[in-house]
């Protein structure tokens, strides 16, 4: 499946993959203003990849709008994928910028994100499943106005979750830069830079 120089400029859910096992996809130059999902991908079983990614106001900049993809939307989402490679992305005023979940299927393994930009989300990325296992390199997120909001958050029940991140800036998080629930994870970070986190006073 190939999906090239696409503009969504105001759907509920953009591209959804899944349901059955696809060998590869390709994603290039998507862009638009998806209110719940942009992009779900599950069960490929191959090398995907999804580059020239970019979720923001395209088709309207109503404050009501964009407090309802702040609290509902996701900007991609990934299940039961392996190696999936992922650059060049950003978004602007998601609740979640990048999740990885484990459904009946399985677990993402063995991501690489590169180049991701989460402006105003209240998550960048979440991992809530299981022995999820990837690598990050060079993230940004810019917190303001969103509450309670974090740059990278493994949360409980996401328990040995391998990570590997470099080249990390996170500023003005409401919460915390990075929050690491859950049991027997391994985080590994270098080069990390947070500045003006837990604005909310949650701890």
């Amino acid at each position: 499946i190939a999906i090239e120089n696409v503009l969504l400029l105001n759907p509920t859910k953009g591209i959804l993959q899944g349901g059955s096992a696809s060998g590869r996809l390709y994603i290039r130059k998507l862009w638009g203003q998806p209110f719940q999902m942009g992009l779900s991908v599950d069960w490929i079983g191959d090398t995907m990849r999804a580059e020239d990614i970019h979720f923001w106001p395209f088709w309207s900049s109503d404050p009501s709008v964009l407090e309802y993809t702040k609290n509902n939307a996701i900007g991609i989402r990934s299940a039961r994928n392996d190696n999936p490679h992922f650059s060049n992305i950003f978004m602007l005023g998601y609740n979640v910028g990048m999740e990885f979940v484990k459904n009946y299927f399985g677990i993402t393994s063995k991501f690489k994100i590169t180049n991701f930009d989460a402006d105003m989300c209240r998550t960048g990325i979440l991992i809530s499943g299981e022995t999820v296992t990837g690598q990050i390199a060079n993230m940004t997120t810019q917190g303001t106005g969103i509450s309670s909001s974090i740059g990278i958050f493994i949360i409980s029940p996401a328990n040995r979750v391998r990570l590997q991140a470099s080249n990390l800036r996170f500023t003005d998080c409401q919460a915390n830069g990075v929050r690491v629930d859950g049991e027997e994870n391994w985080v590994a970070l270098e080069n990390i830079w947070v500045d003006n986190w837990d604005q909310s006073h949650v701890g």
